[in-house]
Order: structure tokens, then C-alpha cells, then sequence
């Protein structure tokens, strides 16, 4: 058992907790060595590979139950299916990608107006502004209502920053 690492000592060297280690060994995704007479779980080099790859599935973004099939396609060295999983990974990725861009464009258009106060916000720009804030009230009209608006935006990013 010398070789062998504790569950501690394993988590450490992969970067995750105990306690994820446990849940991994509760869903099949990756079983200890062997266990001691004490119970402890005890992992050698096998293990740390499939660690590693579990990780790396992980911080693709992958579901834990979708790692569990993408981890037995990579055993039997399975191209297709994990090909097919990574385009999937790939379309939402971009999918989300492609909102917050287009999140990006509409914050930095309202910040664009805000700056030069002559300029007034846009129907579009006053709706998202609302919906952010959740109101379910999306019109805002009259300078009055547009310059409270404005107000609360800037009090708000000057709390949060």
C-alpha cells in the first residue's frame, strides 16, 4: 500500500474534494484501488488517469451523467460517440456565447447613452434596462421617468462596483 494514495492525498493531486471523489465512486464514474481494513479508499496511477480525464469531461462542462458515458466511450476508445458528444458541448457553448455577446452589445449601447445625457435611452434600451431590474412595466416615458431610470442604474453600478 505504499504506492497507493488516500482519498485526501488523491484529491489534492487532481483537484477536487473528498467528497466529490465519493459521489464519483457512488455514480460509477471512478472506484478506489482497493479498499483497507479500516474502509479507507485507497487510489494508485489507473485511477489518477481516469481522474484526470473525469476532470477534464468536467471542465468542458459536461453533466456528471454525461461524463459517465463519455468515460466508458473512452475506454473502448469509442471516437464517434465522444465526436458527437464534444459538437454537441461545442453548439451550446456557442449558443451561449452568441447571448452573452449579444448581452454585451445592449449593455454597452445603454452605458453609450447614459454617458451623453443629451442622447435619450431607445425603446429597446429602456425595455431591457426594466427587464433587468424584473419590472414587468416596460415603458418609460417623460424625461422625469428617464432620468429616475438613469439614476438607478448608475446608484446600482456604483454599489456593485
Amino acid at each position: 500500500m505504499k504506492n497507493w494514495l488516500t482519498i485526501g492525498q488523491f484529491a489534492k493531486e487532481i483537484g477536487v474534494s473528498a467528497k466529490a471523489l465519493r459521489l464519483y465512486e457512488d455514480m460509477g464514474l471512478l472506484k478506489s484501488h482497493v479498499r483497507g481494513e479500516n474502509g479507507y479508499r485507497y487510489y494508485d496511477e489507473a485511477q489518477l488517469e481516469i481522474a484526470h480525464r473525469l476532470k477534464e469531461f468536467k471542465d468542458l462542462g459536461f453533466s456528471l451523467a454525461e461524463i459517465k458515458s463519455l468515460l466508458q466511450s473512452d475506454q473502448r476508445i469509442d471516437s464517434v460517440k465522444i465526436s458527437e458528444a464534444m459538437r454537441v458541448r461545442l453548439k451550446i457553448i456557442s449558443e451561449q456565447a452568441e447571448l452573452l455577446q449579444s448581452q454585451k452589445d445592449q449593455i454597452e449601447k445603454i452605458l453609450s447613452s447614459l454617458q451623453n445625457k443629451n442622447e435619450p435611452l431607445a425603446a429597446e434600451q429602456r425595455r431591457a434596462i426594466m427587464s433587468y431590474y424584473g419590472k414587468v412595466s416596460i415603458l418609460v416615458t417623460g424625461c422625469e421617468g428617464l432620468s429616475k431610470t438613469a439614476q438607478l442604474i448608475q446608484q446600482y453600478f456604483h454599489n456593485a462596483g
